[in-house]
């Protein structure tokens, strides 16, 4: 003990501060001395840790098990960096001490700190290979490359045209996990290969070889997706998955369809041609694939100008839906808003009739063609015994090829005798169906007693477009043929069978060309005559610009259709309402039907600066070259305007192209616009509809109503209540869905996808009768989109959804537009002025609802009533005036006020005026200019203590000789708790 000196002990004294916890930690990091030693080793400080981390996690990818090792690694060496990195071996006591703090105060915030470490410590191995692995970024890729050539699977299609493209790599036992890579991860692999091989490993060919694949992967992505968005069906449920392991002779698997049993058409590598070859070949044909079928509808929409109505997607849908009509399956209810863009208000009747129409002109078509057959085969007599020689052979090789002999002889009246092959792609497709072929056009002749026809369907085909595809998919040799040639012909002979198919009508499927004949049909049965004119100034048969403040641009078009104030309201065909979701699509069918469809109506295409760059140039394209081939027509004389906003004139490629076209912008009057839309809202009176529609419970019988207040809490809700309940009320001995649908709108842009799907709920058949009423609840946050949704919805009477489905604003509907309008202030000739940032706010029919102060105000005459006042402002609901809660709360203050007793209050009759029982409540209820929400509150708390009031015997009649003014006393400490609560 004599040796224990006073230094000794001082040095000693720091152990009262270790406890068992702070043991445990120090422990923990002599027992992983090992990989103390190879941090030590490998890191020299705690930034080089955080590069190792960096790079480990790319390793780990999305991994969970390996994210979390990496995680633990970075915060178990994180909390005793100062042991590992900062102690040296010729370090004191006093320097472990002071390291020894720093790790202790971690330990407070983390008890795991040593458990961490430990765990760290058992996956040393791991991460000494991850090191060894990683030491640049080169390797890293290269391996990742490395393994996508050896193991990788690329799949495209059968998913979301958006997202039709994933990179799946199999896991390898012992060496990775299975691993899915997105395009955007593939994006940047590649970018970091091109850098370091450019660097250090220029002509690495592993390298090479998964750049030049994921090149050729995403050029048929690219064709993939356009021809989805070109509406061919043939490759909506197609799929290819690409191969990549070349011990494996299938390079290629493409598949056509879903389910069980898909039919399949594999291609096979070749001693010359590996995967990296192959898809480049396969995206080549689908890219002509693509040119062939966009100029298919091309040819199409020039030679039935009526498809220029509808998108590709919607063309899908009525190819798809109109050949159900006559069949055990019903179409969708949604099909006939879209076909109401050619016949307005189309019913299933109209639509039987303009197939049966389009049917019969199909046949005499046929029975002409076989007139002109009959006549061209005795003018050429002298030729048939060369033409017999042709035919005999065409059916002799078409009985080798395995069909027989009567097929054969029908192929003859499809196929060019010379042209052997075609005659075998159509046996191939009519094999099946051709005891049906002669019978798939001839409804005119089926007749019920009376002479009521019935419509039995488009065709009687029993081959479907799946059937189709599996048919022919199945008769392709299944040869394991090696390279892109027996593939490509493979291809070919699909592709040629199906343009075949839905050239000619299938089960499930109308050809472009029926379609439009039946399209054709149903427009000449749409009664509308609409025929407007331009502007002086203007010229038809060219394009006319307008340049205008983007603040103008609504009332700019709209002064354009005013000038004929017996027409209606623009349709929905005549404007594009631009956005920067419009599609070239949409552009390229606009053109069209303002162009060539012929007609006296006036197209404007609203807010072309707003357009993509690259559908602005697209779209410009597309007008020069319709342009050119209006030349050739002289009389087309169309009447087209586009109106562009000044903000951003100069970066549209549109309005540049068309300068020599600008017009001067015409004199606007906002209060004739407001008159002339609020006109054409309006329902008539004497409508011969068989109901009573919505609008007859608007003051003014408005199919809109625009529900304005300039603060919250003034009655917006409570209006619309009032009109549901009117609505309840209407119709009620006829059978007539009455509808009340609220949308609120609450984010800063409006989701027109979203607010249309709500809408698409209530879609009704063609022979139901309506009178609903929709309130779209536009809260004041909202700051995007609101007049495209109300010009659209209002205006053009349709909404159009991401899918092509339509909306359609039915007369016998009311729409109440709830909304607490924003402004701004703008500088013009005339000063200062406000304007609604929402144009389309300062043409609809609208009302105000009034604060009590406000209403108090109109009721006390002319002189102090409010500016914008008009007479269908909602001022004091009359029947919450006539309500017992405001009768009684108002009668009670009305006898104090006149000190009298409280003798014949009677909630249940109504007493004195609205302008009275507003006046005594806006002086009572303490607030200097309440809200309705804040009078209703005070009405309601103080019924509820007067219900109690009345109760009390010591307030009655009696009591008043003992207790007299105790029941004025106790009414006026109720009405100072209604305030205050």
């Amino acid at each position: 003990m004599k040796l224990f000196d006073p230094n000794l002990m001082e040095t000693c004294s720091f152990l009262e501060e270790i406890t068992r916890e702070r043991a445990s930690c120090l422990l923990a990091y002599v027992q992983c001395k090992g990989l103390v030693k190879w941090l030590k080793k490998t890191m020299h400080k705690l930034k080089e840790l955080k590069v190792f981390v960096d790079l480990a996690l790319m390793s780990a990818g999305d991994v969970p098990l390996m994210m979390d090792k990496v995680k633990c690694l970075h915060t178990a060496v994180t909390g005793y960096a100062p042991l590992i990195f900062e102690l040296e071996t010729n370090s004191g006591c006093k320097e472990l001490l002071e390291y020894c703090q720093i790790v202790w105060k971690e330990l407070e915030s983390n008890s795991n700190l040593p458990k961490m470490l430990i765990d760290t410590n058992n996956e040393l191995a791991w991460l000494k290979d991850i090191a060894k692995a990683q030491g640049s970024v080169e390797v890293t890729s290269f391996m990742q490359a490395d393994a996508i050539n050896s193991c990788g699977v690329y799949t495209i299609g059968k998913m979301a045209v958006e997202n039709a493209f994933k990179l799946t790599v199999r896991e390898e036992a012992g060496k990775r996990q299975k691993r899915d890579y997105t395009l955007v991860q593939l994006q940047d692999l590649t970018s970091r290969l091109m850098l370091v091989a450019g660097n250090t490993e220029k002509g690495n060919e592993n390298v090479e070889n998964f750049v030049t694949t994921f090149d050729g992967i995403m050029r048929l992505c690219n064709v993939y997706t356009k021809l989805c968005s070109a509406g061919c069906v043939l490759f909506h449920e197609w799929s290819v998955r690409c191969l990549c392991d070349v011990s494996k002779p299938v390079a290629l698997i493409l598949q056509f369809g879903q389910g069980k049993d898909i039919p399949t058409i594999k291609g096979f590598r070749s001693p010359k041609e590996d995967l990296k070859e192959l898809v480049p070949e396969l995206a080549k044909f689908m890219e002509k694939c693509l040119k062939q079928w966009l100029q298919h509808i091309n040819d199409k929409r020039k030679q039935y100008i009526h498809l220029n109505y509808f998108t590709v997607d919607q063309l899908v849908i009525l190819q798809t839906e109109l050949v159900k009509v006559g069949t055990d399956q019903l179409p969708s209810n949604l099909v006939y808003p879209l076909i109401s863009a050619v016949k307005k208000t189309c019913t299933h009747d109209d639509l039987v009739e303009a197939m049966i129409s389009a049917k019969d002109d199909i046949a005499d078509s046929k029975h002409q063609d076989k007139h002109k057959n009959g006549n061209a085969k005795e003018s050429f007599i002298i030729h048939i015994e060369e033409e017999d020689e042709k035919r005999k052979t065409f059916k002799d090789e078409l009985v080798k090829a395995g069909y027989d002999l009567e097929l054969a002889t029908k192929a003859l009246d499809h196929v060019d005798p010379e042209d052997i092959s075609e005659g075998i792609v159509w046996c191939m497709m009519n094999e099946d169906t051709a005891e049906t072929v002669e019978n798939e056009i001839g409804y005119s002749e089926v007749k019920a007693e009376g002479g009521e026809s019935h419509f039995r369907g488009w065709n009687q085909s029993d081959t479907s477009l799946s059937a189709m595809i599996n048919a022919s998919v199945s008769k392709l040799t299944k040869r394991p043929d090696e390279g892109s040639e027996p593939l490509l012909n493979k291809l070919f002979t699909l592709w040629e069978q199906f343009l075949h198919s839905v050239t000619s009508s299938i089960q499930d499927y109308l050809s472009l060309e029926h379609l439009g004949l039946i399209l054709k049909h149903l427009a000449a049965k749409d009664s509308r005559l609409i025929k407007r004119s331009l502007p002086p100034s203007f010229s038809v048969g060219e394009p006319n610009v307008l340049v205008c403040p983007s603040a103008d641009v609504i009332v700019t078009t709209l002064s354009m259709y005013m000038r004929d104030r017996h027409q209606p309201l623009p349709q929905s065909d005549e404007i594009l309402l631009c956005t920067d979701k419009t599609t070239k699509d949409e552009v390229d069918i606009f053109w069209r039907r303002a162009i060539f469809g012929r007609s006296c109506k006036l197209y404007c295409l609203m807010y072309a600066d707003v357009l993509r760059y690259d559908v602005s140039e697209a779209a410009e394209r597309c007008l020069d070259e319709y342009l050119k081939e209006t030349h050739f027509s002289k009389d087309l004389n169309y009447q087209l305007i586009v109106i562009c906003g000044s903000d951003n004139e100069y970066r549209s490629t549109i309005v540049s192209s068309l300068d020599k076209y600008k017009k001067q912008p015409l004199p606007i009057n906002i209060s004739r616009v407001r008159e002339y839309v609020a006109s054409k809202l309006r329902t008539e009176e004497d409508d011969n509809i068989g109901i009573t529609p919505a609008a007859c419970i608007d003051s003014e019988r408005s199919t809109v109503r625009l529900i304005k207040s300039w603060r919250a809490g003034v009655g917006k809700s409570l209006f619309k209540t009032r009109q549901e309940e009117k609505l309840l009320a209407l119709n009620k001995d006829i059978e007539v869905r009455r509808d009340v649908v609220s949308i609120p709108l609450h984010e800063k842009t409006v989701d027109m996808h979203n607010i249309i799907q709500k809408l698409l709920e209530y879609t009704h058949t063609p022979s139901e009768m309506t009178a609903r009423l929709f309130h779209i609840d536009i809260a004041h946050e909202v700051e995007n989109g609101v007049d495209n949704l109300l010009f659209n919805l209002c205006i053009l009477e349709c909404l159009t959804d991401m899918a092509g489905y339509v909306w359609r604003k039915s007369p016998t509907d009311i729409y109440l537009i709830e909304n607490m309008p924003l402004l701004v202030e703008e500088t013009n000739k005339r000063g200062k002025e406000l304007h609604y940032v929402h144009a389309m706010l300062s043409f609809l029919p609208d009302l105000t609802c009034r604060s009590p102060k406000e209403s108090l105000n109109v009721y006390k005459g002319i002189g102090i009533r409010p500016n914008d006042f008009k007479h269908s402002d909602q001022l004091f609901d009359t029947k919450m005036f006539r309500s017992p809660v405001f009768q009684r709360t108002f009668q009670y203050l009305l006898r104090l006020e006149h000190n009298v007793t409280f003798e014949g209050v009677h909630p249940h009759v109504s007493e004195g005026t609205p302008e009275m029982c507003l006046d005594i409540l806006l002086r009572y209820c303490g607030i200097k200019d309440p809200s309705w929400s804040e009078i209703h509150h005070f009405v309601w708390f103080l019924n509820t203590q007067l219900e109690t009031f009345e109760e009390n015997s010591f307030v009655g009649p009696a009591a008043d000789q003992h207790l007299p003014g105790f029941g004025t006393f106790l009414l006026r400490f109720l009405i100072l708790m209604s305030r205050v609560s």
